[in-house]
């Protein structure tokens, strides 16, 4: 059952990265009409990443007893945070300049803010990633 935990939580951040990496790609080539609707997509793929990798290291323990005291170091993460949040914000920015709104108030203030829950989910997603791998390290170990 770990390999298994494993398993379904390296392919399901594999996806949600590979969101990510292709909203990128979009913009770089100026698809963006794509990209636009795209980034609604990821929004909801990382909402079911972050449920399944809680539910890859439920399944991982077998069970719900799972030992949160591991000393692990997170600092790296938010070091690379920090350029992901500048280069989604930056090339958001630009697919937002080249559409044409013709939106309500609302719906123009939460696509403003779409692009940094989208990241908000990743780094959340990425911390359960990360703790899923070092828990199967450390379930290797007992």
């Amino acid at each position: 059952m770990e390999l298994l935990g494993l398993l379904i939580s390296i392919f399901i951040y594999l996806t949600a990265f590979l969101l990510l990496f292709g909203y990128s790609v979009l913009v770089m080539f100026n698809k963006y009409t794509i990209a636009n609707k795209f980034i609604f997509i990821a929004f909801i793929h990382l909402l079911f990443t972050v449920m399944f990798l809680s539910w890859s290291l439920i399944v991982m323990n077998g069970g719900y007893d799972i030992v949160f005291s591991l000393r692990i170091d997170y600092s790296y993460l938010l070091i690379l945070f920090i350029p992901a949040l500048i280069l989604i914000e930056f090339q958001d920015y630009r697919v937002r300049k080249c559409l044409v709104s013709e939106y309500s108030g609302i719906f123009k203030v939460s696509r403003f803010l779409l692009p940094t829950f989208v990241l908000i989910l990743f780094y959340v997603g990425t911390l359960i990633f990360y703790f899923n791998c070092h828990y199967f390290a450390f379930l290797q170990s007992i």
